[in-house]
């Protein structure tokens, strides 16, 4: 009896027993069950006439698992000792032998496939799978499914358990050979012709031999083999960007070849060629018959301006030229004039940016219209065009009239050309009449139209007073006066990680502090004191003065996280994100930072008093979510944020709430700096990359180009969007001019946007938005390209 039909048994039972209690069991219902057992008896009588001989004689058919089966009871109705069980055709298909007095809970069994090799066998203990449980596949029909769900080449495999938790997997294939779970090689051989320093990647299935430089950067020939030995794609790097890019068919053709300008982000060229019996596709598309070769040409800003085909014999079969934009979607519009391109382009992009604005408009204002039809921009077919009279106009000074002949929108032009031409804005430093930014590690000043490179600075940063600003050079970091450019102080970068760290771990080494670009830096300000800066970098938060430098964030007794994962010998911090932030007064310096790639938070704030730098107040949060910078407002409360990530598909998006926290009432180093009784001052979606306060409102920037503004408080929030598609580009930096009438915006796609602030009855124009701001400028600064503005 299986355990289905014990279990149908007993509630059976139960049922009979309930209804002859309540006198419901009638002679009918007696009949009835008389009949389904003679109508069962013969039905086994039919089936005993054509036992197979194989099958015991003393096996019973079940009918319900269609298997004949025997094995014993103990006094309680339970399976004990051998039970085995045969197909109708006489095969043996499991054998199982139960426990004493472990109520069918603890037993060894083995399943057959029909030509008699075993499927799977294992023992499970007080109801829970333990020891190793084996399954095997079969080289002939079977009915066993055991292999139902694993890839096909996988032959052989087991499974560790420990009390029902499965805790190791092995599998092989026919030959023996072990496997990943995805049918991969585990160990291979390593053939002769592979370097004795290759390794074998199990996800990518293959050999490889790669260089990195101190700081992880790659570096000279990475090269690939398939598992044969047979080279697969060599890939040559210069100054940590790709070069060239070599794949070859298993042959040892040539497959692939593509040749980079400005690394990895724009194409010179590139060849494909066919061959039979390859794992290397060829896009063969609508091609001519006989073409096994194609080569593609671009120009020097990126965009693919032809391909030509080639057969066997190396002869050109077809030569096509292309007029694309950058995505390679949309062929590209010619005009007569340019007075014909301003004409269309500015009429298409007023009447989007009206109709659009109208659409969103119903989400925010009550009582709106429906509106079903999301507006298109219809100007993709003008990007290239676009692109020529910016480089044009710019390079022939005429920067006003590009402005009014075609109004900035960054919508047409495609996402790809953003992505692949765009330099991250790294930081802003904003003045009344001129601002810096550091883009790529190079710094230019900005004064209207003129965009000035700064020989040998390669960060930028300014006292909260602006008086005073902060060059960093390739060789150390000068504070100079804002207004007279006199040089106050001239001070050396760190050296190391500092004393107590190197006595705690003397086996460290680290590069980052060989060449100033090593530290990443995140920010740089000279303190009110007038006798130090404060440097945020990827790797850490110095304070640096006359009598040297030292790490004051994160602080010495948390460094054992950092070493644990890195290892001591290769150690460096490296955190995902810095932020430092000072109050307006400096006496409190706040840090947000992420140890790891998710989690592991480490927040703290310190008193600044004569004597330098005290702990007040740290708190290691390892919530994971707090990666959002902070700022200090007038009332020199902080404001910071709280960053929570989309748990799970349909449970929303990622969210950040801003909290205020007056940290005059913060107590003691244990006391918590978030509490139930924090105030939220107003939370959005997206992940806010810097926010600051205007006229008493706080103005946000996010991820997915996005700014806000507005009273928080549940009251309504205005919104900016910068452009382009939502999931690609993001706002890196912003800054408000000192008298707070214009908003600056850089981007990771090479914009800064410059907004003025309008009277509050006034709506933007030729912009998605419904904030009372007015689109003064846009810097560009694009691989390929010198810096333009529009």
């Amino acid at each position: 009896m299986g355990l289905f039909d014990k279990i149908k048994s007993t509630l059976k039972d139960t049922v009979n027993e309930k209804l002859n209690e309540l006198g419901l069991n009638e002679n009918e219902n007696e009949q009835e069950e008389k009949e389904n057992v003679e109508a069962s008896n013969e039905i086994n009588e039919t089936v005993s006439d054509d036992r197979p001989t194989s099958v015991s004689k003393d096996a019973e058919w079940n009918d319900a698992n269609g298997e004949w089966e025997v094995g014993s009871y103990d006094d309680n109705g339970y399976k004990i000792g051998e039970w085995k069980w045969w197909r109708e055709d006489g095969t043996v298909c499991c054998i199982t032998n139960f426990e004493e007095d472990s109520n069918e809970k603890s037993f060894s069994f083995t399943r057959f496939h029909e030509d008699g090799t075993y499927s799977q066998k294992g023992a499970y203990v007080n109801g829970a799978q333990q020891g190793t449980l084996y399954y095997q596949g079969s080289e002939n029909n079977t009915s066993e499914r055991v292999m139902e769900g694993v890839p096909n080449n996988i032959y052989k495999y087991e499974i560790d358990w420990e009390n029902g938790k499965a805790v190791a997997r092995r599998q092989w294939d026919k030959n023996g050979t072990e496997l990943d779970t995805n049918g991969g090689l585990l160990n291979p051989i390593k053939p002769n012709n592979i370097p004795e320093n290759a390794i074998w990647n199990r996800r990518n299935q293959e050999w490889e031999m790669t260089s990195y430089n101190k700081i992880g950067e790659p570096i000279n020939s990475h090269k690939y083999w398939r598992a044969n030995g047979s080279l697969f794609e060599e890939i040559k790097y210069v100054d940590g960007l790709k070069n060239e890019v070599r794949k070859y068919h298993p042959s040892g053709n040539l497959a692939n070849e593509v040749l980079y300008q400005e690394g990895a982000l724009l194409i010179e060229s590139r060849t494909m060629i066919d061959e039979e019996n390859s794992d290397i596709e060829f896009p063969k598309g609508n091609l001519p018959e006989g073409v096994i070769k194609k080569t593609y040409t671009f120009d020097p800003h990126g965009f693919m301006t032809g391909w030509k085909g080639y057969n066997q014999e190396n002869e050109l079969i077809i030569d096509e030229q292309l007029n694309l934009n950058m995505n390679g979607s949309l062929v590209q519009t010619t005009y007569d004039s340019i007075e014909a391109a301003s004409e269309e382009w500015n009429q298409k992009g007023d009447s989007y940016f009206k109709d659009m604005n109208y659409f969103v408009d119903q989400f925010y204002i009550e009582n709106h219209p429906r509106v079903d039809y999301e507006p298109q921009d219809e100007r993709g077919h003008m990007e290239k065009y676009i692109i020529e009279q910016l480089e044009k106009l710019n390079q022939s000074n005429q920067t006003d009239k590009l402005r009014e002949l075609f109004k900035p929108s960054i919508d047409p032009i495609s996402d790809q050309f953003w992505m692949a031409t765009g330099k991250r804005i790294e930081n802003l430093v904003v003045f009344n009449n001129h601002l810096y930014t550091t883009v790529n590690h190079e710094v230019y000043k900005i004064e209207e139209n003129d965009i000035i490179l700064e020989d040998g600075l390669i960060f930028i940063g300014a006292s909260q007073d602006k008086e005073h600003i902060v060059k960093c050079t390739t060789s150390n970091i000068i504070v100079v006066n804002a207004s007279s450019n006199e040089t106050i102080f001239a001070f050396d970068y760190p050296k190391n990680y500092g004393q107590e760290v190197q006595e705690k771990f003397p086996n460290l080494t680290t590069g980052v502090f060989e060449n100033p670009k090593n530290l990443h830096i995140k920010d740089v300000t000279f303190a009110l004191d007038q006798s130090s800066v404060i440097l945020t970098t990827l790797e850490g938060t110095f304070k640096i003065s006359e009598n040297g430098s030292s790490l004051i964030f994160p602080y010495f007794n948390a460094m054992d996280q950092y070493i644990t994962e890195r290892g001591e010998e290769n150690f460096t911090i490296g955190m995902n994100y810095n932020y430092t932030t000072l109050s307006n007064d400096e006496k409190y310096i706040f840090f947000t930072a992420q140890v790891g790639n998710q989690d592991a938070m480490t927040q703290t704030k310190e008193v600044v008093n004569e004597n330098g730098f005290t702990f007040k107040n740290k708190k290691f949060d390892a919530t994971g979510y707090e990666i959002c910078p902070s700022f200090f407002n007038k009332n020199n409360q902080l404001i910071h944020g709280r960053y929570q990530p989309a748990q799970g598909y349909g449970q929303g998006g990622d969210k950040t709430f801003m909290l205020l926290s007056d940290l005059e009432t913060i107590g003691d180093e244990s006391q918590s700096l978030v509490t139930d009784d924090t105030p939220v001052i107003f939370s959005l979606a997206g992940e806010i990359q810097s926010f600051s306060e205007v006229n008493d409102e706080i103005i946000a920037a996010t991820n997915k180009k996005y700014i806000w503004k507005g009273l928080g408080n549940g009251n309504k929030l205005e919104y900016c969007f910068l452009g382009g598609s939502m999931n690609n580009g993001n706002v890196t930096s912003m800054e408000l001019s000192p008298d707070q009438s214009k908003v600056y915006i850089g981007t990771d796609f090479g914009n800064i946007f410059c907004f003025s602030f309008l009277d509050k009855d006034e709506r933007g124009k030729n912009l998605l938005t419904n904030m009372n701001i007015k689109d003064e400028k846009r810097y560009l600064f694009l691989h390929s390209f010198e810096p333009m503005v529009w």
